[in-house]
């Protein structure tokens, strides 16, 4: 296991002196916008380590739920916030569907597939549920703004299908085509990159942490097979939980943008 020093920080921080360099160089006006982007990691890194330390020392399965249910809840307000959403519709269906989404792929990845000695330890939830959670937020905001997006410009396809009888969610097959291609695409991409983007992150990670590189490799392709799973049910859930906000019995569309 590998520990690190304050000082043994503070050394490689140094190594922001040479990007730090350049912009003076090239471009000191953005040296403010550098400087509050490094701040605002800093804050950021601080917190979160701070409320990993709390549920790693307490270890408490009611306690690591109600971070699962604190993580879901910021996750659906950057959704919403970037998918350019109502928040007063939005924000009920889209942390139901985060929540349940990553607690089911998660419960399958932990309980049935990866099998720690303790499934419900913070040690085992907090990495795989942190990756769900991370993963499900750039497929969402593409999905749902895409659908959202789409219905808004081009709502009368579908009100001619249901004025014509045709059943509701058959209607919006199309804007939901269009919601999963928007994700799947990129899906495809990362797919075929994974060995370059994924590495570094989980699999260099977990060499890190002393796991095996072959079983370290096993774990990267569950847990991408798991992102994936994770974040197309996330979409079909929030659809789905939203569908009586967004709808009334009529078919008729409430603008959610």
């Amino acid at each position: 296991m590998m520990s690190i020093s304050y000082v043994s920080i503070a050394l490689g921080l140094l190594l922001l002196a040479v990007p730090g360099c350049l912009v003076f160089l090239l471009d000191r006006t953005s040296i403010p916008r550098v400087l509050m982007a490094f701040a605002r990691m800093v804050v950021q890194l601080a917190l979160l380590g701070l409320c990993v330390w709390g549920l790693y020392k307490f270890d408490s399965v009611w306690l690591n739920l109600l971070g699962l249910l604190l993580l879901s809840t910021v996750s659906s307000v950057v959704v919403v916030q970037r998918a350019h959403l109502r928040p007063g519709l939005m924000l009920l269906p889209v942390t139901a569907a985060h929540l349940l989404s990553v607690a089911v792929v998660g419960a399958w990845l932990l309980l049935i597939v990866l099998k720690p000695e303790r499934p419900l330890s913070a040690q085992s939830m907090v990495p795989v549920m942190g990756v769900l959670a991370a993963h499900i937020i750039p497929a969402g905001i593409r999905a749902l703004s895409t659908f959202y997006e789409s219905l808004r410009g081009q709502s009368q396809p579908y009100r001619v299908q249901v004025g014509n009888g045709v059943g509701h969610w058959r209607s919006l097959r199309p804007y939901l085509r269009q919601s999963l291609l928007a994700i799947t695409g990129s899906m495809v991409s990362s797919l075929s990159v994974i060995g370059l983007f994924a590495l570094p992150l989980l699999f260099s990670g977990q060499l890190l942490g002393g796991v095996p590189p072959l079983q370290a490799a096993a774990v990267v392709g569950v847990l991408t097979a798991g992102c994936i799973a994770a974040s197309l049910l996330f979409v079909l859930l929030a659809l789905l939980f939203a569908d009586r906000k967004v709808f009334d019995r009529r078919g008729n569309y409430t603008d959610v943008k």
